[in-house]
């Protein structure tokens, strides 16, 4: 009514009071018909074009929320593979230190085995040694009681032999011992050696102990494994990389990195 009465202000009328009919076509006319037909098809295709859209921005919409969980995926799993590596860095420090300590370690208590060793058997020689001669009183006295000459002469025979026996296994266990410290002392030299190689590389580097311990790493290697874990953990991966042309001819291109 508003809008009709906006017409008819240009006329001086005024609408006091009014009935709403549709309009109808007259006789042998058809162009209300034509323009509901046309205002239905207008909605029904509307409507189709709506639905359309909705699904296409439910598909997209789906896509990317899959390539951020697979993003996101591939993310998560190189992370783990640093900490992994990381970790292994840590592991190796640790086993160095430890194996220094062990070094150390075993080198005071191979020490300390060799000098006990050695202490036990020269107190072994020295108690077969005191039993010997012990041994031999006894029978001089009783040879001496009965045949004195006869005794005498043979208490210096066998006393000769006893001292010549004792006198060799002496030797023999002074020989031992002396092997068991040249041993120790090959040992000692070689602990003391790889001491003074790692006191040598750390003054190389300063007393930088991280320094050191990366040199240590690329010469074992490590490093070269991490590169190579890394390539296998981002191996497989395709970002998307788009490049922009922004002059007179701009276009976008897309592509898959390798």
């Amino acid at each position: 009514i508003k809008n009709v009465q906006a017409e008819l202000d240009q006329f001086g009328l005024f609408i006091y009071n009014a009935n709403v009919k549709q309009l109808q076509d007259t006789q042998g006319s058809e162009y209300f018909a034509y323009m509901r037909m046309k205002t239905h098809e207008g909605a029904v295709n509307q409507a189709k074009v709506d639905v359309a859209e909705a699904k296409y921005r439910g598909d997209v919409g789906a896509k990317e929320r899959e390539g951020k969980t697979r993003k996101e995926n591939a993310k998560i799993e190189a992370e783990t593979i640093v900490i992994e590596n990381e970790r292994k860095v840590s592991i190796a420090q640790a086993e160095m230190a430890l194996a220094t300590k062990k070094s150390e370690f075993d080198q005071k208590t191979k020490i300390a085995s060799i000098e006990a060793t050695q202490a036990a058997k020269m107190r072994e020689v020295e108690l077969q040694k005191q039993v010997e001669e012990r041994r031999l009183l006894s029978e001089t006295e009783r040879l001496r009681v009965e045949l004195v000459a006869k005794a005498n002469a043979e208490f210096e025979a066998t006393k000769a032999k006893a001292e010549a026996k004792l006198y060799a296994a002496q030797k023999e266990a002074e020989a031992a011992l002396y092997q068991k410290q040249k041993e120790a002392e090959g040992v000692l030299a070689v602990y003391n050696a790889q001491a003074k190689g790692i006191q040598q590389l750390m003054q190389g580097f300063g007393n930088d102990r991280s320094a050191a311990l990366q040199y240590i790493m690329v010469e074992r290697g490590v490093y070269v494994q991490l590169a190579k874990e890394n390539a296998a953990a981002i191996k497989g991966l395709n970002p998307k990389i788009t490049v922009w042309n922004t002059g007179a001819e701009g276009s976008s291109t897309n592509g898959m990195g390798p």
